[in-house]
């Protein structure tokens, strides 16, 4: 982690999907990944699929920010703009180092 200080991202999540979480996340966490190894290649078209299936895929679980982001990243590959995409994953990567989820009904 980074030496910046940042805000906690809270995320509620239903406690029926406690199981499926840790999975999910790390399935995120792998987007993520590529979406890093993408930009360094500038690989606008898998930026835009990567961006994609995080927008879709976060709002179901509750993750409302992260899809957000996703879909920053999908709109800046579709235009090909470096600097928002590159400003996007940076967002994300924060995001990911910041989050806490709880667990409680919705």
């Amino acid at each position: 982690m980074s030496e910046r200080k940042e805000k906690e991202v809270l995320v509620y999540v239903d406690p029926r999907l406690e199981k499926l979480i840790p999975k999910f996340m790390t399935a995120q966490k792998t987007q993520f990944e590529l979406m890093k190894a993408a930009l360094k290649n500038l690989k606008y078209e898998d930026l835009k699929l990567l961006g994609h299936r995080m927008k879709g895929s976060c709002g179901g679980y509750g993750f409302a920010l992260l899809g957000e982001l996703g879909g920053k990243v999908e709109k800046a590959a579709e235009v090909q703009d470096f600097e928002l995409l590159s400003d996007s994953i940076s967002k994300l990567e924060i995001c990911f180092e910041s989050l806490k989820i709880e667990y409680r009904k919705i």
